[in-house]
């Protein structure tokens, strides 16, 4: 409640940039608290209104890493990945492998294995290039080659 409060006084005094990163703030920190129903709400004012395309998947991702077992939060953290990954047209790599990851941890495998397959293909980056490929030999165990390299004829 301490937290909140300052957090509430600085969201007062802060300039409209600034103000827009209030409500993930609050949420993060309801969440950490385990204050769940409480962190929803505000996470469903984040998704009538995001801060950009990509701050409904980055609270995704907060639950998904704090609170991984919640079935409300795992289905708002659905709602807001596929919000974001939809914003985006399927293009953003790092999206893509947070919903994958929520559609894992919401019980949706082959979902979360075609989505982290779709992520690879669109990555540029090394380092994300290799976590998806980590997280498919999860996802897919069965998919050797299928996707893994993200460009045809690679392995």
């Amino acid at each position: 409640d301490e937290a909140l409060r300052a957090l509430d006084s600085s969201c007062d005094s802060a300039l409209p940039a600034q103000k827009q990163m209030c409500a993930g703030r609050r949420f993060s920190l309801l969440l950490g608290a385990k204050r769940v129903p409480d962190a929803l709400k505000v996470g469903e004012e984040i998704l009538r209104a995001p801060a950009n395309l990509k701050q409904p998947a980055g609270i995704a991702w907060t639950i998904a890493n704090v609170i991984p077992g919640d079935p409300d939060a795992l289905a708002f953290a659905l709602r807001a990945a596929q919000q974001s990954d939809r914003a985006l047209k399927g293009r953003d790599p790092m999206v893509g492998a947070i919903l994958a990851r929520v559609q894992w941890l919401s019980g949706h495998r082959s979902e979360a294995a075609e989505t982290a397959r779709r992520a690879l293909a669109v990555t540029d980056s090394p380092d994300l290039r290799n976590a998806l490929r980590e997280d498919l030999r999860v996802y897919a165990p069965a998919a050797k080659d299928a996707g893994l390299s993200g460009k045809p004829g690679q392995k």
